[in-house]
């Protein structure tokens, strides 16, 4: 190694641990309200259903696969598309200690491994501009809200792999030698999930038959789609490894709940599109310059810069239908960087507007770190909330679990994990049964059609929120509104008379625990 070899490896080094020590300060933003004396309070509902698994799986570390979720939907179930990748890195971090501090941290410590092996890639396959590129990715939102601290979500694993598995694309035009690496990148992401990284991959493999890259010789246009077999033995050998661990699964929704799905997706926000103002503050103002030096660049017979222009187009194209989307977004759009900006030499005038294009970015940030009076009291109650749901489960846990607990659905997944009785409702879309019934309960007028919901989903506890968020979102998933006096109305006020038989246990902030009492029905009933 030459004597100017070691200060350029000591500053990659502290460029890269530079990058991580960034990325881990913006992931505090929200610890104090997240890791509460009470407990860890995880970002989104579908991170409390990782954590049911999670904890199963910690029981019995050999049962294998999980195929079907009895806590949510109850009494039915789901045969969820959840795999076991994720769950079992969990249980690996929590090595016999807490679960709840594993499933808050394993998001940020995957982003953190991301990042530093970004970097570290970027380097090898010498990479122009790759400050600029690993910088944005440290600092962007979107993707911290992907590896976001208590969200044990598997989106955070999706991008470890989709990161990797685009860099070896990347490498493959560079060396041959990349695809070993390649398939089996891909074929983990693929295991993690078969939706984004499916349209991903089938992306990158159109383009790369339509765009060969300099380091591929001329062959008939069928062969160019062809995987070398570096590539997909690989790939399918993990591929089978994951049939072998999960299985196949197939679940789909009713027909006649079809509706309800869409409305119920409505509420989501990752199923919101997106808009200019909100791809600015992931990227900055230089959204509307990375397109531009990518023409340039394959204009001037760059044709990896023609590749990511069109992958780049597909996944903004996606973004502005569902934010989803906005993660892959910014990862294309981070390793668009070196082709958009490669043919630029005056690097003394990149770098600095650069930084200045990341002002969107900075005030996003700014606005998280120093928030208003509301925002601050906004927090403020939503860690109320969760004190006062940890009462209420923590009650709940004490009783024997006999038939199911009907909450909205926003709540069940919380419910679930944290007392271990089974919910009707859920925060999957399989679940759609079981949230259209308990919507249908808290928006009834009929006294005698809220016991019939009861009794066939085998009710023995009723857990309510405010009366206004439960008419609000049970009116928008039924696609109606109500007019008389509801059962949420009823539940949440003072001496109910609509349904004597339940018996209020417990207030705790705005929820209400409630028992009913009479006996449930049998599984072949509900059938029937």
């Amino acid at each position: 190694m030459g004597t100017l070899a070691w200060p350029r490896l000591i500053a990659n080094g502290l460029w890269g641990l530079l990058l991580i020590l960034l990325f881990g300060f913006l992931q505090s933003w929200n610890a104090a309200n997240l890791l509460t004396p009470e407990g860890v309070v995880l970002v989104d509902a579908d991170g409390y259903s990782r954590m049911t698994r999670v904890a199963m799986i910690a029981e019995n570390p050999w049962r294998g696969k999980i195929a079907e979720h009895s806590f949510e939907n109850y009494p039915i179930g789901t045969r969820p598309h959840t795999t076991a990748p994720m769950d079992y890195l969990i249980v690996a971090l929590a090595a016999g200690g807490n679960l709840d501090l594993a499933g808050a941290y394993v998001s940020p410590l995957l982003g953190a491994l991301t990042l530093g092996a970004l970097w570290i890639l970027a380097v090898r396959l010498r990479l122009p501009y790759r400050h600029a590129l690993t910088l944005l990715f440290a600092v962007s939102p979107i993707l911290a809200h992907g590896f976001a601290l208590g969200r044990p979500d598997h989106q955070s694993l999706i991008l470890l792999w989709v990161t990797l598995g685009l860099l070896a694309e990347i490498g493959l035009t560079r060396s041959g030698k990349w695809g070993i690496a390649w398939g089996i990148l891909w074929g983990l992401a693929l295991w993690v999930s078969l939706f984004e990284p499916l349209i991903l991959l089938i992306t990158i493999w159109l383009i790369r038959g339509w765009i060969p890259s300099s380091a591929i010789p001329k062959v008939p246009l069928l062969a160019r789609f062809s995987l070398p077999r570096s590539q997909w033995v690989p790939l399918l050998g993990v591929l089978a490894l994951a049939v072998i661990i999960d299985g196949i699964r197939f679940g789909g929704v009713e027909a006649d709940q079809a509706a309800a799905l869409r409305r119920w997706a409505q509420t989501l926000g990752e199923l919101q599109g997106a808009n200019v103002s909100l791809l600015a503050s992931w990227v900055g103002w230089s959204a509307a310059l990375v397109p531009l030096g990518l023409f340039v660049a394959g204009r001037r017979g760059d044709p990896l810069a023609w590749r990511m222009l069109i992958l780049l187009g597909v996944v903004s194209l996606l973004t502005w239908f569902h934010l989803r989307w906005g993660y892959f977004f910014v990862v294309v759009f981070c390793l668009s960087l070196p082709f958009a900006f490669g043919w630029i030499r005056a690097r003394g005038w990149v770098y600095p507007l650069f930084l200045l294009s990341l002002w969107p970015v900075a005030q996003l940030w700014d606005a998280r770190f120093f928030p208003t009076e509301a925002e601050v009291l906004r927090r403020n109650e939503a860690v109320a909330d969760f004190q006062a749901m940890r009462r209420i489960t923590q009650e709940l846990a004490t009783r024997p679990v006999e038939g199911g607990v009907l909450a909205p659905w926003w709540l069940s997944p919380q419910i679930a994990y944290q007392s271990g009785h089974p919910c009707v409702a859920g925060s999957s879309h399989q679940s759609i049964g079981g949230i259209v019934a308990s919507a249908e309960f808290f928006l009834s007028e009929n006294p005698e059609q809220a016991r019939e919901i009861l009794a066939q989903r085998q009710v023995r506890y009723v857990i309510t929120d405010a009366a206004d968020r439960l008419k609000v979102n049970s009116a928008q998933i039924l696609g109606r509104t109500h007019v008389g006096r509801t059962t949420a109305d009823q539940l949440t006020g003072a001496g109910q008379t609509m349904l004597p038989e339940l018996r209020l246990v417990r207030v705790s902030g705005p929820f209400r625990l409630y028992e009913w009492k009479p006996r449930l029905i049998s599984p072949e009933a509900v059938e029937k």
